[in-house]
């Protein structure tokens, strides 16, 4: 859902960077209100929007990291916003949170896999395993 809501914000565009609650809401509402989306288990709302406005107020932060791990040729707006918001969440969940690094770094290849692509995913899991490799140096 936070991956939605990053991408339903570039896309439109009609929810700025500072009103996570609100986009937090609308995606949950979503799912609430279409009978074909609902899921399982009602949504972590908290998390949802502690994910979204992690992700938007640190995105520069995660941008310069991002840059940082592309190879020659390659830039941000290159990947696409779906893979963008795929990798600003992961890092953000990785270098803002006590979440463990390989759940993670799960999580964000499966949802690469799911939306954007097996060569997508496998991008997704060098990004995210060098900044954990050198996270690992660091600390």
């Amino acid at each position: 859902m936070a991956l939605q809501a990053l991408y339903q914000q570039y896309v439109t565009g009609e929810i700025e960077d500072n009103d996570s609650g609100l986009l937090a809401e609308k995606i949950s509402g979503i799912y609430k209100n279409n009978k074909d989306l609902r899921l399982p288990a009602p949504p972590d709302r908290k998390l949802l929007r502690k994910l979204i406005e992690g992700a938007l107020k640190n995105r520069e932060k995660i941008d310069v990291i991002i840059a940082t791990r592309l190879t020659s040729g390659w830039d941000m707006e290159r990947l696409g916003p779906t893979l963008r918001g795929i990798l600003r969440l992961g890092i953000y969940e990785m270098t803002f949170t006590t979440a463990p690094v390989k759940v993670i770094i799960k999580e964000y290849i499966r949802l690469a896999d799911e939306f954007v692509g097996v060569k997508e995913a496998k991008f997704v899991n060098g990004i995210l395993d060098k900044i954990a490799r050198e996270s690992r140096k660091d600390g």
